[in-house]
């Protein structure tokens, strides 16, 4: 198989539109591979979330969260399983207007955590 060079097609360009087109189409190719990039990493992101809840959260840990996220409701309702429960958490989590709840939820997570992972201060926390 034979690569094209975009250098040499540009260099080969019979007038100034023709390099225009070319120049034109080399910015469009690299950005689309820019945005499917940033899909990617993305996509990667959400199910490193989904997996990290599914493997080190128990489903009353998961209630729990979507408890503080106001969100139990919808959950208990419709009796959603383990799986449906994380991807409801993920996606609240994923909608920008809900990002400085989402980072204060875990803030108070990891302090309850650490708090609870103490000698003396595990005796104060109710789990």
């Amino acid at each position: 198989m034979q690569y094209l060079n975009i250098e040499d097609i540009y260099n080969t360009a019979s007038d100034d539109s023709s390099r225009e087109s070319i120049t034109e189409l080399s910015y469009n190719f690299n950005h689309l591979k820019n945005g499917t990039e940033y899909i990617n990493t993305h996509e990667n992101e959400i199910l490193t979330q989904e997996l990290n809840y599914k493997l080190n959260f128990t489903v009353k840990q998961l209630l729990t969260i979507c408890e503080y996220y106001n969100i139990d409701h919808t959950v208990k309702q419709r009796k959603l399983t383990k799986y449906h429960i994380i991807s409801a958490i993920v996606a609240y989590e994923e909608d920008e207007n809900n990002k400085v709840i989402t980072a204060r939820r875990q803030f108070l997570w990891f302090c309850m955590n650490e708090v609870r992972n103490d000698k003396c201060m595990k005796k104060y926390i109710i789990w």
